[in-house]
């Protein structure tokens, strides 16, 4: 299963659905935050 699918998979129950939003929230921060310390050189 693919994060995609997972995230997916609790925005289509009730229960899990604000559960869903703020873990596609969180994961969108990391990889950007991630790009942009392999865009900055050390």
């Amino acid at each position: 299963m693919t994060c995609h699918e997972f995230l997916t998979y609790l925005f289509d129950r009730e229960q899990t659905k604000e559960l869903a939003v703020e873990l596609a929230f969180a994961i969108d921060e990391a990889l950007l935050a991630q790009r942009r310390q392999l865009a900055i050189p050390a």
